[in-house]
């Protein structure tokens, strides 16, 4: 099939996600997205970034003939090998090298080849979710792609259960602008924890309306008594699920029975919500 690529506007292609304080073996990535029906050919688009008030560092991503599709995600990095070690990373390019960003602030420029800026990111540390303790290795993620890229409201941590950050695919925090409720449902309502490779976990799907929410669960047996607590401080993302494998602090497997798991979640502004979820462990082990 013949594929046409034309010019990049503003608004067209954008830049998506950050990681520019990784782990410390770790490596920075920026991540694009088409936010378009149109193709655009990578070796057009430059990177750069804002320092002191000048524009510096500015490359041509690659001299290769990559083409990057609409609607599509893209992660750049010096070092693919470490990037798909440490997370669970999808469309990813390796590049010759990166703008430099700082671990505590700076602004990344998306560019033409004719140096017209198609996007800016002023980004700090200081946007990280405020209960996360060591953001060392996570990545800042756009939340939707009709937001401003300047206003750190638009940008959140990425997840927990994402592996704190999501290269090459959706945002974890993508906000879809049509869902008005969360919604935690589970799964299965059963579940038998014995290496069968059938219902072995209990999985919790889960759709916020927004982000910054936290999650803790516990499990209590019929008669009101705690039995363990799967589910401590999670950062929950827009969508996700939650797991357990059914394992107590003991080492020791749930025994079978009915059980109900009361989800908690809270945001940064005091407000809880709970919910009870009854589940049955069943099968012989």
């Amino acid at each position: 099939t013949l594929i046409t690529t034309t010019a990049a506007q503003e608004g067209e292609i954008l830049v998506n996600e950050l990681l520019f304080n990784p782990k410390d073996d770790g490596v920075d990535f920026i991540e694009l997205y088409n936010n378009s029906d149109k193709y655009f050919r990578l070796s057009d688009l430059i990177l750069g970034r804002y320092d002191k008030d000048e524009r510096k560092d500015e490359k041509p991503m690659t001299y290769l003939d990559y083409i990057i599709h609409p609607h599509h995600f893209l992660a750049l990095t010096t070092d693919t090998s470490t990037l798909k070690f440490q997370y669970p990373a999808q469309d990813i390019l390796q590049v010759a090298s990166l703008p430099p960003m700082n671990n505590d602030a700076g602004i990344v420029l998306l560019l033409d080849k004719n140096g017209i800026i198609l996007d800016s990111v002023p980004y700090t540390e200081t946007q990280h979710f405020e209960l996360l303790s060591d953001v060392n290795g996570v990545s800042l993620e756009r939340t939707h792609y009709t937001g401003k890229s300047y206003n750190p409201m638009n940008w959140h941590s990425a997840s927990t259960s994402s592996g704190y950050a999501t290269p090459g695919f959706q945002n974890s925090q993508f906000l879809d602008l049509s869902q008005q409720n969360n919604s935690y449902t589970l799964v299965s309502k059963t579940f038998s924890p014995d290496g069968d490779g059938y219902e072995d976990i209990l999985a919790l799907n889960y759709k916020n309306e927004k982000n910054g929410y936290t999650a803790n669960g516990y499990v209590f047996d019929l008669a009101g008594t705690y039995i363990h607590q799967p589910v401590n401080m999670e950062i929950l993302g827009t969508a996700g699920l939650l797991s357990w494998n059914g394992i107590l602090n003991n080492g020791t497997k749930i025994p079978v029975g009915n059980y109900v798991l009361l989800l908690e979640t809270f945001d940064l502004n005091g407000k809880v919500d709970k919910k009870k979820l009854a589940f049955s462990v069943v099968g012989v082990f």
